[in-house]
């Protein structure tokens, strides 16, 4: 336990050689696969408990209908994202393995998950998780992804990725906007009215 928050640590005051610390220890795809779905099962653990002490059990029905089927989605998000760097990084010369893109995605949500145990108790006492330390919290992860992204694809410029980053995130959002309303669903979460 201590190593993990060592690398933590390591993420926070240095993203990119604990990115080298990782990719040296990349293991086996069966077993990054297994830590990928524990770190989805413990992401809507953390938010289950997060979303109930924040709005005191009003807001736990959204995740009690179906945990499994959120672990589901964000193992799914997790693998798309981690294909999403390999595949676009490598578009541009970048040369990291879908393996290293999965792993630094599996210990970024980590790290979320962290952030989500360390404010349960900040949210109990004060009643809610202000907005300038979610943006924040965002903001740093966002950071640290960018400087992954360069260490995995031996990338040297950390504008090039960012932009890279930002280009990526908005064709993505488009695309599945496109295909959400291709099955028809709306944004404010039904089906149109046909």
């Amino acid at each position: 336990m201590h190593w993990l928050l060592a690398l933590a640590r390591l993420t926070v005051t240095d993203p990119q050689s604990a990115a080298a610390y990782l990719l040296s220890r990349l293991p086996d795809r069966r077993i990054l696969l297994q830590i990928a779905v524990l770190v989805s099962l413990l992401g809507v653990l953390a938010e289950a408990v997060l979303v109930a002490v924040v709005s005191q059990g009003e807001g736990t029905a959204v995740l009690a209908g179906s945990p499994i089927l959120l672990a589901v989605i964000l193992f799914m998000m997790l693998m798309l994202s981690s294909l999403l760097v390999y595949i676009v990084g490598g578009m541009f010369g970048g040369t990291g393995s879908f393996d290293s893109a999965l792993l630094l995605s599996v210990w970024l949500q980590f790290l979320m998950v962290l952030v989500q145990v360390v404010t349960i108790p900040f949210a109990a006492i004060v009643g809610g998780i202000p907005e300038l330390m979610t943006f924040g919290i965002y903001l740093f992860l966002t950071w640290a992804l960018i400087n992954f992204i360069a260490v995995l694809h031996g990338f040297t410029s950390l504008w090039k990725v960012f932009a890279g980053f930002i280009a990526t995130s908005l064709a993505a959002s488009l695309v599945i906007l496109l295909v959400l309303g291709m099955i028809g669903l709306s944004l404010e979460g039904g089906v149109p009215n046909v």
